[in-house]
Parts: C-alpha cells; sequence; structure tokens
C-alpha cells in the first residue's frame, strides 16, 4: 500500500511540475508585433465598405477593426452612423466609431446622440450608440446632458450603458455629475 500511495503521491508531483512550468513557457515566447495593413488590404477593405448591400459594409467594417485601419473612414463617418440602424451592422460600427474618437466631429454627433437617447429604436441600437459616444472619449462630451437624462430610465441595460460611456467621457462629464448628485435623492441614481 505505501508504494501505490508514494506513486500517487509521485504522479502529483510531476502534474504539478509540468503545470508549474506550462505557463512560464508560455510566458517567455515573444507576442508578435501587429503588422500595419497592406495597401492592397485597405483599398479592399474601402470598396467593400463602398459596396451598397449593407451585409457587405458589415463584413468591410469588422475587417477594419480586425486590421486597425481607421484613417481612411474619416470622411465616412455619416454612413458608419447609418449602419448603426442596421441590426446586424450596429456593434461594428459603434466599435469603429470609438477608434476613430477625435476624428468624429462634433456635427456628426446629434445623430449619434439622437440613437442613443430614442427610446423606441431597437434596444440593441441605443445601447451601441450610446458605448459609441462613450468610446469617442471626451470628444463627446456634448452628449453628457442626454446621457445624464438616461442614468433614471426603467431599462438597467440603458443605464449601464449610459454610466460606462459617461465613465468612458470622463473630466468633461464631472461637472454636470457632481451637479446631478446635489440634486437628486434617488438611491439608483447615486
Amino acid at each position: 500500500i505505501l508504494m501505490k500511495i508514494n506513486k500517487i503521491i509521485g504522479l502529483f508531483v510531476i502534474c504539478g511540475l509540468l503545470a508549474g512550468t506550462a505557463p512560464d513557457a508560455a510566458a517567455q515566447e515573444p507576442t508578435p508585433t501587429p503588422q500595419p495593413p497592406k495597401d492592397w488590404q485597405v483599398r479592399g477593405v474601402l470598396a467593400a465598405f463602398n459596396d451598397e448591400l449593407p451585409g457587405v459594409q458589415y463584413l468591410a467594417v469588422e475587417k477594419a477593426l480586425e486590421l486597425g485601419i481607421t484613417d481612411p473612414f474619416r470622411d465616412k463617418i455619416p454612413k458608419i452612423i447609418s449602419l448603426l440602424n442596421i441590426d446586424k451592422n450596429h456593434r461594428s460600427a459603434a466599435k469603429l466609431l470609438g477608434r476613430l474618437g477625435e476624428r468624429v466631429s462634433p456635427q456628426h454627433l446629434p445623430e449619434l446622440i439622437r440613437l442613443a437617447t430614442e427610446s423606441n429604436s431597437s434596444s440593441s441600437i441605443q445601447i451601441q450608440a450610446i458605448l459609441a459616444l462613450g468610446e469617442i472619449g471626451a470628444y463627446a462630451k456634448a452628449a453628457v446632458p442626454q446621457l445624464i437624462e438616461l442614468l433614471p430610465d426603467k431599462k438597467w441595460y440603458v443605464r449601464e450603458a449610459a454610466v460606462r460611456a459617461l465613465g468612458k467621457i470622463g473630466a468633461p462629464a464631472v461637472p454636470d455629475l457632481i451637479s446631478l448628485l446635489a440634486e437628486t435623492n434617488s438611491d439608483e441614481i447615486r
């Protein structure tokens, strides 16, 4: 019996050693640095984005996100915002808008704010528009009052998205949030 116990203990020790060395070996492997997209990839993504079919446009946005292609989309922001209205496309369009960040000019924010505050639109479109405003960051400070109005919304996921967006907008949202805290007695908002 003692020999069987020693064999079992030996197996546990070997397994422990193997388990202990596997993460170290993986941690020592260098992580490949992402390569910038090739010109033909950028041209292909833009050609697909200019296609008339929303499904092809969606795939182009997905590939642009995967390859880190944002610069060529600066002048296509209105079209990206229009993709937010298509259920299948809205998540990718919101992510791309977020990656464009400061390049989303204030003239484009009203449509995004409308989608974020429109309660009769699809919930997922509304959420993605709210999150896109957050991803744009401090450059979306014009949306802060409307996002604050969403904090007492009936739907918890709208409230959560608004909180996340306000957090990502950061410092420009602080004065309005301080005012809100001073004016409200609502525990949910606090």
